[in-house]
């Protein structure tokens, strides 16, 4: 019992001390400032590291940019005035011929129609396929003018 008379003599701004005391050690503020430095760090070098990565990614594609094989043929579909969806569909031809560039379909008639024909018949899903043929005789038409009207005669 001394000791509680001894605790109920002292002020009460020394016994909250004490407590406090008891359960905190640190003689310092009680926020981290090294948690904090090191977190700021963290995202400062996530930060630089995706901004490095970004400029590399976009200097590549800048540099294939116009060299494309089917970015190439893309822009020449625009050319001609063919529509999206018949570009899309005529894009997807142009990967499915595996020729080292898409556009030696347009510089000679036979080879251009064994392309088609093969890729024509490589297609299982039928509105895709119907849809390929009316993309591939559009292209025909604006690419071999001369031949598609005699064909029509």
């Amino acid at each position: 019992m001394p000791i509680l008379s001894i605790l109920a003599q002292t002020p009460y701004q020394n016994r909250l001390e004490g407590l406090r005391g008891a359960f905190d050690d640190r003689k310092t503020d009680p926020t981290d400032i090294t948690g904090f430095f090191i977190l700021f760090g963290c995202v400062i070098a996530i930060a630089l590291i995706w901004v490095i990565a970004r400029r590399i990614s976009v200097g590549r594609s800048t540099e294939n940019e116009h060299n494309h094989p089917v970015r190439l043929f893309d822009m020449i579909l625009r050319k001609m005035g063919i529509g999206f969806r018949d570009r899309f569909v005529l894009k997807l031809f142009a990967r499915g011929v595996n020729l080292p560039s898409p556009m030696l379909i347009f510089f000679d008639e036979e080879v251009f129609d064994r392309h088609a024909g093969r890729w024509i018949d490589s297609l299982s899903f039928t509105p895709l396929k119907r849809r390929a043929m009316a993309g591939i005789e559009l292209l025909r038409s604006r690419s071999f003018p001369d031949t598609s009207a005699a064909k029509a005669r």
